[in-house]
């Protein structure tokens, strides 16, 4: 089901875990799963994100926000300038609180795998590379699901992120806008035709 309740078509135009319904793990196992991936991935980088971060990063702590936010924002600025889409949360407490259960922990577990070994110091040399194989690799599995008419979206939040991660050595600010994001784009719904996310813009 989408988030305003209507059922998403079957394949890679539907959000990202949701089928026909009876196909797959429904919504509490998906975040359950989720939630226990976050559980074995916190163990193995919060042990050292407090040494990592110290010290101040080579951006400051709200620069890094900014920097974080301002992609993201700015390309769901653009699809509600671009398809007039409005944003149409789902009506009761309980589709909310699902919905943001569902994105949170979906941001929290992509943030701890692809951007959180970034905020480990390296030389420049080497953490430009690290973070160019991060990205590209975070950027080919989204392009695969969406399609690449969705590059130009992804590798605008992708950029935001991973910069923000890496020069601000820590991964919250990148956490919270991801998470952010894919529950503004899974809210958003046009007026008439088919919605946003049926369309792949924004994609998440």
């Amino acid at each position: 089901m989408t988030a305003a309740g209507r059922t998403a078509p079957a394949g890679r135009n539907a959000p990202a875990g949701h089928g026909p319904p009876g196909h797959g793990p429904g919504p509490g196992t998906r975040i359950g799963a989720r939630a226990a991936a976050v559980i074995a991935l916190s163990a193995a980088y919060l042990p050292g994100a407090r040494r990592r971060s110290s010290g101040p990063g080579p951006l400051p702590d709200g620069a890094a926000a900014i920097v974080a936010f301002a992609g993201p924002m700015l390309v769901v600025g653009g699809s509600v300038l671009r398809t007039r889409a409005r944003w149409q949360p789902p009506p009761s407490l309980l589709g909310r609180l699902m919905l943001g259960g569902h994105v949170a922990s979906g941001a929290v577990l992509e943030e701890l795998l692809w951007r959180a070994p970034l905020t480990v110091p390296r030389s420049r040399g080497a953490g430009t590379v690290a973070a160019g194989v991060s990205a590209a690799g975070f950027l080919a599995l989204h392009v695969r699901r969406d399609g690449r008419p969705s590059v130009p979206v992804h590798a605008v939040t992708t950029a935001s992120w991973t910069v923000a991660a890496v020069l601000g050595r820590r991964v919250r600010w990148s956490i919270l806008s991801h998470a952010l994001y894919n529950f503004l784009v899974l809210s958003l719904r046009r007026p008439d035709g088919p919605q946003p996310d049926e369309a792949r813009w924004p994609p998440r």
